[in-house]
C-alpha cells in the first residue's frame, strides 16, 4: 500500500511555551502530524521571532501589538503559511489574519467554548472550510453561528491523552486527609484560582480533613503563595512534566475547578484515567457531561464553593467499595481518549477536506474598525461581546 500523499499544514495560535491545553496539542502535532504524512509547523504569534524549537515560527507581538501592526508584522510569516492547509486554533487570528496567510485551505479547531466564543466563531463566515471541534458543546455551537458549513465540514475530535502503562494506584481515603489537586495554568482569568483560599475555608468549616495540591505555574502563582503564607495543608508543586507530572497526580484522591468557563479541560481526563475522582462546575461545557457520568452531584453550582465542600464532604463519608466504583468509572469514562484516536481522526478530517471543493474565499476582507487599532493587552480587558473586541480575539 503506498503511503498518502504528503500534506503540508501550518498550525496557528498565540503562544506555543506557555502552559496550557491547547500549547500541549501544538506539541503533540508536531511530535504525531508527521506520522500521517501532515508536514506540519507551528506559527506561534506572541513568540520570539526565533523559538529554540525547530519547526516554530514566532511573530514577535507583545501586548503593545494590535490586529492592524500584528497584520504588518504578519507579512513576515506569509511563506510559513501560504499553500499549506492553515489550521487557526480556536479560530484565534483569522478574522484579521486569513487574507494576508495564502493559504490553500483555512479550518477552525475550537478547544473550548469560552463566554463570547460565538461572537468569534460568526466572524468566521466565508473564511474557513471546516471546523473541528474538542466537544459536543463546541461542535453545536458552530453548527449553529457557519451553517454554511455542512456536516461533511465539522468533526468533534476525542481529547488525547497519555497516560503511563502502569497499573492504576489503588488508593481509599479512609482515616486520612484527603488529597484535593488543581491541576494547569494558575491564573485568575478562566481558571479562578482567587477562589482557592475561600474554597479552603469552606472545607475547612465542612470539617473536610484536606491536602490541596496545586500542580501548574502561572502569574498569579505568587500571591496565591503569599495568601496562603505556608500553610503546611497547601503544597505547590510547580510545572512538571513526564514521569513527574503523573507521579503527583497518582497522589490525588479528587481533582477541583473553580473556572467560570472550560471546553473539555486535558487535566480532567489525565486525572480521571488514573482513578481521580472530579468535582467540577456546572458551566455548561463539554467537561459537565463526563464529570455528571461519574456521579450526578459531582457538578456543583459555579461559584458556589460551600456546594463544593458539600460535596467533598460527603465524598470523605464513603467506604472502600464506593471509593473504589467512584474511580473505576472515572477511569472507563476517560478510557476512549487514551491511544491515537485524535490522531487519525484530524488526519482523516484534514484529507477530507483537502478533497472537498474549497468553499473559503481566496481572500476574505478582514474585520476592522476602530477595535483593529487597539493593543490586545487593552482588548483582552474587554468583555468577549464588547463591539471593539468582536470577532477579532
Amino acid at each position: 500500500m503506498s503511503a498518502p500523499q504528503t500534506i503540508p499544514l501550518a498550525h496557528v495560535f498565540t503562544h506555543f511555551r506557555q502552559l496550557g491545553g491547547v500549547e500541549a496539542l501544538l506539541r503533540r502535532h508536531l511530535e504525531q502530524d508527521v506520522a500521517a504524512n501532515l508536514q506540519s509547523q507551528v506559527v506561534a504569534l506572541f513568540e520570539t521571532p526565533k523559538p529554540s524549537e525547530p519547526r516554530v515560527l514566532g511573530g514577535g507581538w507583545t501586548w503593545k501589538t494590535s490586529p492592524a501592526s500584528g497584520r504588518v508584522r504578519f507579512q513576515e510569516l506569509r511563506s510559513a503559511i501560504e499553500g499549506r492547509v492553515a489550521v487557526y486554533h480556536n479560530c484565534w487570528g483569522a478574522s484579521f489574519l486569513s487574507d494576508l496567510d495564502g493559504a490553500s485551505r483555512r479550518l477552525g479547531l475550537h478547544h473550548s467554548d469560552w463566554p463570547g466564543v460565538e461572537h468569534v466563531v460568526r466572524a468566521q463566515a466565508g473564511r474557513l472550510d471546516g471546523v473541528l471541534c474538542v466537544g459536543t458543546a463546541v461542535r453545536e455551537i458552530v453548527a449553529r453561528e457557519l451553517p454554511e458549513l455542512n456536516s461533511d465540514r465539522l468533526v468533534v475530535l476525542p481529547l488525547p491523552i497519555s497516560p503511563p502503562e502502569s497499573p492504576i494506584p489503588i488508593r481509599t481515603p479512609l482515616g486520612r486527609p484527603l488529597v484535593i489537586g488543581v491541576c494547569g495554568r494558575v491564573i485568575t482569568q478562566q481558571k479562578r484560582v482567587d477562589q482557592l483560599p475561600e474554597f479552603c475555608a469552606e472545607l475547612h468549616s465542612a470539617g473536610v480533613k484536606f491536602r490541596l495540591e496545586i500542580l501548574g505555574d502561572g502569574p498569579d502563582r505568587v500571591p496565591l503563595e503569599r495568601q496562603f503564607d505556608g500553610r503546611p495543608e497547601i503544597v505547590f508543586h510547580g510545572r512538571k512534566s513526564g514521569s513527574e507530572y503523573w507521579a503527583v497526580m497518582d497522589t490525588w484522591d479528587i481533582i477541583f475547578f473553580a473556572s467560570e468557563y472550560e471546553g473539555l479541560p486535558l487535566a480532567l481526563l489525565e486525572a480521571m484515567s488514573r482513578g481521580v475522582v472530579p468535582v467540577y462546575p456546572s458551566i455548561g461545557s463539554s467537561g459537565d457531561r463526563y464529570v455528571s457520568e461519574v456521579r450526578s452531584d459531582l457538578l456543583y453550582p459555579a461559584g458556589r464553593l460551600s456546594e463544593a465542600a458539600r460535596v467533598i464532604r460527603q465524598l470523605q463519608r464513603l467506604d472502600a467499595f464506593r471509593w473504589a466504583s467512584l474511580r473505576q468509572a472515572s477511569s472507563l469514562l476517560a478510557l476512549p481518549h487514551a491511544g491515537g484516536a485524535y490522531d487519525r481522526a484530524f488526519a482523516e478530517f484534514v484529507r477530507r477536506i483537502v478533497s472537498l471543493p474549497r468553499v473559503s474565499e481566496l481572500q476574505p476582507v478582514p474585520v476592522g474598525g476602530l477595535g483593529a487599532h487597539i493593543p490586545f493587552g487593552i482588548l483582552g480587558r474587554l468583555p468577549p461581546g464588547n463591539w471593539l473586541r468582536r470577532g477579532l480575539v
